[in-house]
């Protein structure tokens, strides 16, 4: 968790490889806004909180992800165009 506090105001550098913002959809606590990522990316929201998003809720959170990647991964096989990352 110390990691991620070091994070706070850092901005990251825009890319354009297409990125994946995964969303907790429990918040920690009432007064919490939810998490968010400035930068063009897909977003996909697990019926979860941030603490059990990789214990409890792995799999669906795994889910998620391999979902994404095999779309993103058979556009670009397929020569199509990605679709414009939304924010």
């Amino acid at each position: 968790m110390g990691g991620c506090l070091r994070l706070d105001g850092w901005i990251p550098p825009q890319i354009t490889t297409p990125t994946l913002f995964v969303l907790a959809s429990i918040p920690l606590a009432a007064d919490l806004r939810p998490a968010q990522w400035q930068l063009p990316h897909d977003l996909v929201t697990v019926d979860s909180d941030h603490l059990d998003l990789l214990t409890t809720h792995a799999t669906a959170t795994a889910s998620a992800i391999e979902h994404w990647l095999t779309e993103t991964i058979s556009l670009i096989h397929q020569g199509n165009a990605l679709p414009a990352l939304g924010a």
